[in-house]
């Protein structure tokens, strides 16, 4: 049975030396050999970039999820019709800038922040709520916080703070 394989072999590496193509050869333990006339069939170079094993396609990397952060939506506040019932903080803060409201809104754990234009000290804060579509106010600019799980509600916010008990 030895003998047929290598009479195989022989005859493969001929057919595809005759050719001028690759085969597969013995000596590159049947794997692909590119160069089948100076390369692996002749015994001396039975490595890659001659011989090398197709094998299966890798499976590419999944992709990786966003960076925590927040990300800007666009221009209006979220709507009070969607998102007043989860407002978690509204007011003005010392050095007013983007940066510390979205520190505010993170101490929070709200999902959305808006930040007034014509004067950054001016933040709100909310949580779950539809703010996909910002109202009419065009000195307001919505955020939302991606990267993290955020509450679904307040409720949720408050069974997590501790209680005293008497």
């Amino acid at each position: 049975m030895g003998t047929s394989k290598t009479v195989a072999a022989a005859f493969v590496c001929l057919v595809g030396v005759a050719a001028g193509a690759g085969c597969y050869c013995s000596c590159c333990n049947w794997i692909w050999c590119d160069n089948c006339q100076t390369g692996c069939c002749q015994g001396s170079m039975c490595s890659t970039p001659n011989c090398r094993n197709p094998g299966p396609t890798p499976t590419p990397p999944p992709t990786p999820p966003p960076p925590a952060g927040w990300q800007y939506l666009g221009t209006g506040c979220c709507p009070d019709n969607t998102c007043k019932g989860n407002l978690f903080f509204f007011g003005q803060l010392p050095g007013g800038s983007l940066a510390a409201c979205e520190q505010k809104c993170d101490s929070l754990g709200a999902k959305f922040a808006n930040v007034w234009v014509n004067d950054a000290s001016y933040c709100g804060c909310y949580g779950a709520c539809d703010c996909s579509q910002g109202d009419s106010q065009g000195n307001c600019q919505r955020y939302q916080k991606i990267g993290m799980l955020v509450s679904t509600n307040n409720t949720n916010r408050l069974a997590a703070t501790p209680q005293s008990v008497v």
